[in-house]
């Protein structure tokens, strides 16, 4: 996700129109090697507009709502786990209390069980930290390759590939997606899958098919597949980067897309057909009150 500090700028210039806050953003920009990113923004502002939503009636509508306040549940119940509730939730059954004490905690798309292992990516809220913690009932093991990486502040997304492999995403400067293999109780780079722009923090499988969510704040947001099919969020959630994924009769994706507090910070739930390949729900709501009945 966007560092706030280059979105406060770009808010403030937006607000007064002083070129001084514009030149701010821009030198932040460059100094967080962001150009890239920009530019890619821009290019999808001129050429790819706004999905339209196919609205469900009837019965079909009462199903969307129907997963879309679903969704709104799920993501109300817990978007985050830090340390403590990791242990609280999975200390049971692996040994979570041996984290790091600097481990912050992860976003729920950043949790994978396989097999009697689970795997977890640390997004460090406070310092850097791209820490993944490959957990057995009896081990703890503390994988710091990301942490090596110039750029890589924290990880993304985990997502489970096959029954062996994985695909992790970090954030936020350098965007990578990663395929890495499953080996016992560790992990183990395979390849470089997309090197540029790939920061998803969402990733799911549906309907054979794996689907990632872009994490762009403030700038077009799109659903690409491992193909690079990009479906553009309606008008709501355009401008919002992914929060979480949610899969339905292994067909739909209800998306939860948010924006920064000083970009207004609303949260919008989208509803993806990923065999008509069309939005059927994008709506406003508020996390404290749950979807509209």
């Amino acid at each position: 996700m966007e560092n706030e500090s280059i979105a406060n700028w770009i808010t403030i210039f937006k607000k007064t129109k002083n070129p001084f806050y514009l030149i701010k953003a821009i030198l932040l920009i460059v100094r967080q090697r962001k150009i890239d990113e920009v530019a890619f923004g821009i290019y999808c502002e001129l050429f790819f507009k706004p999905s339209k939503v196919f609205v469900r009636n009837g019965a079909e509508r009462e199903e969307c709502m129907n997963m879309a306040r679903t969704a709104a549940d799920l993501y109300k119940e817990r978007p985050f786990f830090s340390r403590d509730q990791l242990i609280e939730y999975f200390g049971d059954k692996f040994k979570v209390s041996a984290l790091p004490p600097g481990f912050t905690g992860c976003r729920t798309e950043s949790i994978v069980q396989i097999n009697n292992v689970l795997i977890v990516g640390d997004y460090g809220t406070t310092d850097a930290s791209a820490t993944v913690a490959i957990i057995s009932k009896d081990t703890c093991t503390i994988n710091n390759f990301y942490n090596q990486l110039p750029g890589v502040l924290h990880i993304h997304s985990i997502h489970l590939f096959n029954e062996s492999e994985l695909l992790i995403s970090t954030g936020d400067t350098k965007k990578l997606t990663d395929l890495w293999i499953v080996e016992g109780n560790d992990i183990k780079f395979k390849k470089r899958i997309k090197r540029y722009l790939a920061g998803y923090t969402g990733a799911i499988k549906v309907n054979n098919q794996h689907f990632f969510g872009s994490d762009f704040s403030g700038r077009p947001n799109f659903i690409e597949t491992l193909e690079g099919e990009r479906y553009f969020f309606p008008s709501k959630a355009y401008r919002m980067y992914v929060q979480a994924f949610y899969a339905f009769s292994d067909r739909y994706i209800a998306s939860i897309n948010v924006d920064l507090g000083c970009l207004g910070d609303q949260t919008t739930l989208s509803i993806f057909d990923t065999v008509h390949k069309q939005f059927i729900l994008c709506e406003y709501y508020r996390r404290a009150d749950g979807f509209p009945k």
